[in-house]
């Protein structure tokens, strides 16, 4: 037979625009900050085009944000967009039942060598504060940066959440000795060049077996005048830039 080729002419005609946003939150969830941001960034906003993507993508956020402010328990029970094709306009109902928020529970520490009173030092909030994301999100980051590890996880406990608090889980392991060796290979190139700036370098490797008491197990300790200081912070509390101490040769 024939073979035949169809035309079609489409018109778009206006978009859907949103005439409502009408967004509930119950309890004090909407003073927290994070929320707060959420809720100003919600997309499609009132009379923008309705766009289902970022609809569901400004849904997350919020939801996002209550849980990383400690609404655990936040649920979003009302989610509804009515469409009228007639006028062409879109109505967003949404609303969250936030719950209580949580404090920060006990901490514990798996996998690790260190024991738990020296893992405390870098916990950056105390038992019964807020619980919020960004308090993990630093207390992890301050693990990665002591170079003690070559994994850490820091993850709230939820299951076992109750009362208003839930327990934070802590998995880390600690650097291989080949490591530790890298690192020391670094030191060593950085004295080099520290030495050529006119600088003498004295830079003290403890393996775990000759680590004492206040020394950390695999650590590079930082010998001064003054004898072996803290192993991750200088004389005046902040923490250490580079595991050597350096003296003016000129002095």
């Amino acid at each position: 037979g024939a073979d035949y080729v169809a035309v079609l002419h489409v018109k778009a005609g206006e978009p859907v625009r949103v005439a409502t946003l009408d967004i509930q939150l119950d309890g004090d969830a909407g003073g927290q900050r994070a929320v707060q941001k959420a809720l100003a960034a919600f997309a499609p906003a009132k009379g923008a085009v309705l766009d289902q993507a970022a609809y569901e993508k400004s849904k997350a956020a919020v939801q996002g944000a209550l849980f990383g402010s400690g609404y655990l328990d936040a649920q979003l029970v009302t989610h509804q967009v009515e469409v009228t094709r007639a006028t062409n306009r879109a109505d967003i109902h949404l609303a969250w039942q936030v719950g209580a928020r949580y404090r920060f529970g006990a901490t514990r520490f798996d996998g690790g060598q260190f024991p738990d009173a020296f893992m405390d030092r870098y916990v950056p909030w105390r038992e019964g504060d807020f619980y919020t994301q960004d308090q993990l999100l630093a207390f992890q980051q301050r693990l990665i940066d002591a170079d003690y590890f070559a994994i850490a996880q820091v993850q709230p406990d939820i299951e076992h959440a109750h009362d208003g608090s839930v327990p934070i889980t802590v998995r880390s392991r600690h650097r291989s000795p080949a490591a530790w060796a890298q690192q020391a290979a670094v030191i060593a190139i950085a004295a080099t060049s520290q030495r050529t700036a006119g600088l003498a370098v004295h830079t003290f490797i403890t393996p775990p077996s000759m680590c004492g008491p206040r020394r950390v197990h695999g650590r590079v300790c930082e010998r001064r005048r003054t004898g072996v200081t803290d192993p991750s912070r200088n004389d005046d509390g902040s923490r250490l830039a580079a595991c050597e101490t350096a003296t003016d040769r000129s002095r």
